[in-house]
């Protein structure tokens, strides 16, 4: 099997249907089902179970998929030692980070990084923490800055500085009223969490790190603040709050770089100690190159500098 042929049967168990890979791959369906088709001939088992609606991993199946991605991981070490061998500064890393975390660390990263190895090509991706996790699983980003509550096994964890959760609230607020004194010190506020029990809530969408984070907290203390809305970002759930509609929590590494922080107000949660875990991450398989490490450094070194140097 070549490696275009690969490639369609891991597009097609990671999309669990044969039209979707197909559209995804750009060829026809009735191809890629000959494809697959010949394919389990050849090897003699079958490899999906199909159903009406999806395909799903025989157990024949899942042992060849992991040997697909196995060996796809060989060929790729591979190619890294020979490029450091070489002494070549030329090659390609992929990087994964949330869109909240992206725009204050890649700015800074990037172009030092260019700098001093201006002949490797970045690919970022983008996506919720789950899917970076899943990404740096399946092979397809060499490492990813991702939150985390468990570590693991696969995975090698670089840690980096937690992220404090944090309330926000419009400033006409009775809350913001309530503590105007304070806002004008170093520290931020400190309340309770029980103080938002009835107030209007701006939530994240359900598969979004942060609201995961929130739920788990609201579940420690008993309560349930009302849904005023469910919203897929923290940038426009800051925005909803500024206008004056509810009340939101979000991390305090979003509302650091947040456009228009002055005019919402800020507290720290006295009975919430709940603080993201962070880490950079790849797979513990993985060949470290020298440009990847220095990429692994800049990042560790800006972000520790973004929490000593800055505050909300």
């Amino acid at each position: 099997m070549n490696e275009r042929q690969e490639k369609y049967i891991l597009t097609i168990a990671e999309e669990g249907s044969i039209s979707k890979a197909a559209k995804k791959l750009f060829i026809s369906q009735p191809s890629l089902s000959q494809i697959l088709i010949n394919t389990e001939k050849r090897l003699g088992v079958k490899l999906f179970i199909r159903s009406t609606n999806s395909l799903t991993l025989t157990y024949a199946g899942e042992k060849y998929l992991a040997s697909l991605r196995e060996i796809q991981q060989i060929k790729k070490r591979l190619e890294q030692h020979f490029q450091e061998i070489a002494g070549s500064q030329a090659g390609r890393l992929s990087f994964g980070i949330t869109a909240s975390k992206g725009p204050y660390t890649l700015p800074e990263v990037l172009p030092k990084f260019h700098e001093t190895y201006p002949h490797i090509e970045i690919e970022i991706f983008n996506g919720t923490n789950a899917k970076l996790i899943e990404e740096l699983l399946f092979g397809h980003i060499d490492l990813a800055v991702v939150n985390y509550t468990n570590r693991l096994p696969q995975l090698e964890y670089i840690e980096l500085p937690d992220e404090e959760m944090i309330l926000v609230v419009p400033p006409e607020h009775s809350l913001a009223k309530r503590y105007q004194d304070q806002f004008n010190q170093c520290k931020l506020p400190d309340i309770s969490l029980k103080e938002i029990a009835n107030e209007p809530f701006v939530y994240l969408s359900k598969d979004h790190g942060v609201r995961q984070m929130v739920d788990i907290m609201f579940l420690s203390v008993g309560i349930s603040p009302p849904k005023l809305f469910e919203i897929g970002t923290n940038a426009i759930a800051h925005a909803i709050v500024l206008s004056g509609l509810g009340v939101t929590i979000l991390p305090d590494s979003f509302l650091r770089y947040a456009v228009h922080k002055k005019n919402a107000c800020y507290f720290t949660l006295s009975d919430a100690p709940f603080r993201r875990k962070l880490a950079i991450c790849y797979r513990k398989s993985s060949f470290i190159p020298t440009s990847m490490q220095s990429f692994i450094t800049l990042i560790h070194s800006v972000i520790h500098n973004m929490y000593k140097n800055s505050s909300i």
